[in-house]
C-alpha cells in the first residue's frame, strides 16, 4: 500500500493503524483487526482488514483463510484502487500456500504476482523464492512464471 492511497479518516484504516502499533500485545492487536473487520464497508476496506487478520492466526489453514479473503476482496475493488498491494497480498497468499504445504497453489499465487509489472520492477519475487527455499520444512517451489 502506497501511503497516497490510504486514508487515515477510514475507521477500518485507523483501527489497523491501532493495531499495528499494539503487535506487542497479539491479543489486543486482533481484537482490533476483528474490529476493524467488522467495520469493513466495501472489498477495499476487506482486503486491508483481512490482511492484518491473517497476520494474528493460530494455524496455517486460518492463515490462509484470511490471506485468501484478503486477495479475493482486493481482486474486486474497482478502478485499480487495491492495485498498489495486489502484489503483496498475493506473495502472501503463496507463503500461507507453501505453509500449509500445498506449494502447487503457493507457486500459482507467486505466479499471479509475477505477471503483475509493478511486482517484477521491485526485485521483490528473487527474494520470496530466496526466503522459500532457505524454509526447512518447506521444499524449493519449482516457479515456472515468467517476469519480463
Amino acid at each position: 500500500m502506497t501511503p497516497e492511497m490510504i486514508d487515515p479518516t477510514n475507521p477500518v484504516v485507523a483501527l489497523c493503524a491501532e493495531g499495528m502499533a499494539a503487535e506487542g500485545t497479539p491479543a489486543e492487536a486482533r481484537r482490533l483487526f476483528e474490529r476493524a473487520w467488522e467495520a469493513r464497508r466495501d472489498d477495499y476496506d476487506a482486503a486491508i482488514a483481512a490482511h492484518f487478520l491473517a497476520r494474528h492466526q493460530p494455524n496455517a489453514a486460518d492463515t490462509l483463510h484470511w490471506n485468501a479473503l484478503a486477495v479475493r476482496h482486493a481482486e474486486a475493488v474497482p478502478g485499480g484502487r487495491a492495485a498498489g498491494f495486489l502484489a503483496s497480498l498475493y506473495l502472501n497468499l503463496g507463503d500461507a500456500h507453501a505453509s500449509a504445504g500445498d506449494h502447487g497453489a503457493a507457486a500459482a499465487a507467486v505466479a499471479a504476482t509475477a505477471n503483475s509489472s509493478r511486482w517484477a520492477s521491485t526485485g521483490l519475487l528473487s527474494v520470496w523464492r530466496r526466503a522459500t527455499s532457505t524454509r526447512p520444512s518447506n521444499k524449493r517451489l519449482k516457479l515456472s512464471a515468467r517476469v519480463d
